[in-house]
């Protein structure tokens, strides 16, 4: 026996039978039936107000990914850099989203105003709540909404997926600079209100 454990703890052999376990286990695939299929989705499907259910963790672990980034920038910059990347990162108290045939209006972690985009459409500018413009545009890829927002030197780019059988919104944020080491990623949860 204890041949046998050493074996699957020491080789390549371990982790793989491992794997198979877990993607055979009973039950697994009755849970993978009973969600939608994210290609089942549609536009219409997102339309409606949600509230943040992240709570302090999620927060947190935005905020993390600031104090990350910040730390590999020049220490002249940093306090500001900090400042505003968290405001982003700051989680909105609620989102919403109109749907209107292929208009989707968005208000909610895109400043204090709403945007309305024509999906899969092309991009739109507007100024930002720190007076500078932007390109923002929407498209509707896999059951998702992807937005992208474009300014002088950064890239933001939202992934909007719903869980389940609709009642959570999953927001993905990336956040692309020339000063940045790597992209500062993080992920909020909403709840249908």
């Amino acid at each position: 026996m204890q041949r046998l454990t050493y074996f699957f703890s020491n080789s390549m052999i371990g982790p793989f039978f491992a794997g198979v376990l877990l993607i055979t286990a009973p039950g697994s695939a009755q849970a993978d039936e009973a969600a939608p299929a994210a290609e089942a989705r549609t536009v219409a499907d997102f339309d409606g107000t949600y509230r943040y259910v992240g709570g302090e963790t999620e927060q947190a672990r935005a905020y993390q990914a600031v104090d990350e980034i910040v730390e590999n920038l020049n220490f002249v910059i940093r306090g500001l850099a900090r400042k505003m990347l968290r405001k982003p990162t700051t989680a909105k108290a609620e989102t919403s989203i109109q749907i209107e045939g292929d208009k989707m209006t968005i208000a909610g972690g895109v400043g204090k105003h709403s945007v309305t985009l024509t999906i899969d459409g092309p991009g739109i500018d507007y100024r930002g709540d720190d007076g500078k413009t932007y390109r923002m545009s929407v498209k509707f890829r896999q059951g998702a909404l992807v937005q992208r927002i474009v300014g002088h030197n950064s890239t933001t780019t939202r992934v909007l997926k719903l869980t389940g059988d609709g009642g959570k919104l999953k927001i993905k944020t990336t956040i692309s600079h020339p000063m940045m080491h790597k992209p500062l990623e993080y992920k909020f949860s909403y709840k249908r209100a």
